[in-house]
Parts: structure tokens; C-alpha cells; sequence
């Protein structure tokens, strides 16, 4: 899945940039929702994940006018031997890709708010250093701040949490994500909308952000939303990737990688992602068609979010 897959490059990484904690938890929470492979026996032939995106394509989005969007370019394959063929062709050194077979456990809708509460009560062994409640003029409800190391490296994370999503919008330094239709057609699960900052100390520069959140709709359906920027580095040109899905162009101009699957219980699972020079937006869930995904891509101004040249 594109949030697993992007997680995983992020621990690879960690040795050059080191990445944000709680990453290692969240990429084990990930993992146990893969769908898991079956015993190999063979070449392996798996489902074509969903995901393409374009390469420099012209859109009109808020303070972009006429410049050129940057996004990841996703090369899909039927199969492994294919990728591994264009992979070794492309020279570039591009990221690796990875398998969704048949199968998998569950989306939890209950998982991203425990996570949540775990991070908030011990955060990487830090030691707290403030805390607040919010105003009504804030919008979120409180927020707490530690001071942590990563190696010899200190750190500050901030982390700010509130009923709504719209609520934490005005704490990023940028342009705020739109999520007004969003939550007007889908009910906020409680614990779930966090907006989520890690400072350099040292350097004094913002190294992560992210807000993330969790709705549900009729007849089970329930999703995560999240949006990231990793300043550290900028996401690849080119992934690789062998799944079975579909790639969607939005009312603003994204190219929105979508892959669907039925796990090993029968529950329908979806996820759809973005990349853009250092930001990453990804919804995962369960019960939605994929013209409701595609819906609800085309409503979270998503030109707005990305970066252009």
C-alpha cells in the first residue's frame, strides 16, 4: 500500500535523514493490514496496483498559476518480471517497488486513534516541555510539546489535537487544506484529527509536518485522511510498482493513484496517494466505491497542496 511503501523509504533513509517518531510503530500498523503474500512457489504473479501520476503537467491551483505541478510518475506492471525489466533499464536509480497479493487483514477504523493516544502519552521517551489547552479561537482543543534526541541530534515535537480537522488548518505556515466537503458529507471519528510538528533543534528548522484524521460514513464505510511534508527530502521522480489499480486525474489537475483489494475476510480495502516534491497525501479505508474516492480526491484541493517549478 502507497502509505506503507512511502514509510518504509522514509526507515531506509533513516542513516542520512532521520525520520519523524513513531514511524517504526505506524510502518508495523501498516504492515499487519498488507494483504499478505502466499508461500512462493515459482515466478510470482501478482495484481496490478493502482497508481499512475503525471510528470509535469500544467495546473491552475492557488498561488500557481501556469506553473508546472510536480508529482511522482508511477510505473505500473502486470507483473515482477516486468518492473525488475524496467527498473534495470531505467538506470536512475529509482525506488524499489512492492507486491500486494490477494488476502490481507483489515482496516481498523479503531487503530488510528489508539496511535494517536500512544504517541500523546510517550512520545519517543521525551520529557514534556508545555502544555495547553486551546481557546475557542484556537479551534483545537490542546496541544503538548516534548524535547527528545534522535542520535545527538535534540528535538522538538509539538503535537495539537482537535475535534475537527478544519480546525487545526490555521497552524501550518502555508496554504491550509481544504477539507470543508469532506466533513460535511462524512462524520469525524473521535481521537483521530492530529496535527503533528518535528523541529531540528539545532538548525531551528521545521523537519516534518502533518495532519491526519479518521471518518466513517453509512454501511460501514470508514477511511483515514492524512497530508505530510518531509522537508529533509524530496520525493522520487519515478516508483515501480506491480498491484492492481487505477490512476485518476481530479477537477484541480492531481493525478491521484488508487488501488483496491479484497482482503483475506472479504472486506473491501482501498487506498489512494499523492506525491509532490516534499508532501505526501494518502487516504486508506474501507467501504467506498471508486467513484466515491474519486469524489472525495476531486473535494480535497489537493493543487492547492502540492509543489510546482
Amino acid at each position: 500500500m502507497n502509505e506503507f511503501d512511502m514509510r518504509m523509504k522514509e526507515r531506509a533513509r533513516r542513516e542520512d535523514c532521520p525520520i519523524p517518531e513513531g514511524f517504526d510503530r505506524r510502518i508495523d500498523a501498516a504492515l499487519e493490514q498488507l494483504p499478505q503474500a502466499a508461500p512462493r512457489r515459482g515466478r510470482r504473479f501478482y495484481r496490478i496496483v493502482a497508481a499512475a501520476a503525471v510528470l509535469c503537467v500544467l495546473a491552475t491551483a492557488a498561488g500557481a498559476v501556469g506553473a508546472v505541478l510536480r508529482q511522482t510518475q508511477v510505473h505500473f506492471f502486470r507483473d515482477e518480471e516486468e518492473l525488475l525489466a524496467a527498473m534495470e533499464e531505467d538506470k536512475s536509480g529509482g525506488l524499489n517497488g512492492y507486491y500486494i497479493p490477494h488476502g490481507g487483514q483489515d482496516f481498523d477504523p479503531a487503530s488510528l486513534a489508539k496511535e494517536n493516544e500512544e504517541a500523546w502519552n510517550d512520545y519517543a521517551g521525551g520529557t514534556i516541555a508545555e502544555e495547553r489547552q486551546g481557546t475557542e479561537a484556537d479551534g483545537w482543543t490542546d496541544m503538548r510539546a516534548w524535547e527528545f534526541m534522535k542520535g545527538e541530534v535534540p528535538y522538538q515535537a509539538e503535537m495539537y489535537r482537535a475535534e475537527r480537522l478544519s480546525d487545526l488548518n490555521g497552524l501550518r505556515d502555508g496554504p491550509g487544506w481544504d477539507v470543508s466537503w469532506l466533513e460535511e458529507h462524512y462524520d469525524t471519528r473521535p481521537g483521530t484529527c492530529v496535527y503533528h510538528t518535528e523541529t531540528d533543534m539545532e538548525t531551528g528548522e521545521l523537519t516534518y509536518e502533518s495532519f491526519i484524521g479518521g471518518f466513517e460514513g453509512e454501511d460501514g464505510t470508514s477511511f483515514n485522511v492524512e497530508c505530510s511534508w518531509f522537508y529533509q527530502y524530496e520525493m522520487e521522480e519515478d516508483r515501480y510498482e506491480v498491484a492492481d489499480g487505477v490512476h485518476y486525474v481530479t477537477a484541480d489537475g492531481v493525478t491521484v493513484a488508487i488501488t483496491m483489494w479484497t482482503t483475506a475476510s472479504g472486506q473491501q480495502r482501498f487506498d489512494a496517494s499523492v506525491y509532490s516534491g516534499h508532501m505526501a497525501w494518502y487516504m486508506q479505508g474501507t467501504g467506498l466505491e471508486l467513484e466515491e474516492i474519486q469524489t472525495l480526491a476531486d473535494h480535497m484541493g489537493l493543487a492547492a497542496l502540492c509543489e510546482y517549478t
